[in-house]
């Protein structure tokens, strides 16, 4: 069965409209006095709880790509596991798959590790 594309102007307000009254049950949460069920935080206070929370999924999800444990799937996704980085197994563009010397030398070049698969 084939699904028909969505704009993605389109999927990006579906998206901010189902997770608004999130955030703001979680802002209310955060902000208001105990009395009335909250953390009383202030702004400020819930300004660096939420930084927090964002570097730090940030930060987990940067490690997860670097190890290898995520990416995107498809023929041309090298194998990777723990102990494999993408430069180990080479480096796909598109899907022609480039020799792990040629993906060592782009990544050296720039100083930055190579990206697994980029499609497109």
């Amino acid at each position: 069965m084939r699904v028909p594309a969505v704009p993605k102007v389109l999927l990006f307000w579906i998206a901010f409209v189902r997770t608004r009254p999130l955030g703001a049950t979680a802002g209310d949460f955060l902000t208001e006095p105990v009395a009335k069920g909250g953390l009383d935080l202030g702004t400020t206070g819930s300004s660096a709880v939420l930084l927090t929370v964002l570097i730090g999924l940030t930060g987990y999800a940067h490690v997860q790509e670097r190890r290898g444990l995520v990416g995107p799937p498809g023929p041309c996704a090298p194998a990777r596991g723990p102990g494999r980085s993408a430069l180990d197994a080479g480096v796909c563009r598109g899907s022609v798959q480039l020799p792990s010397g040629l993906a060592r030398a782009a990544a050296s070049r720039y100083h930055a590790v190579a990206p697994a698969c980029r499609y497109g």
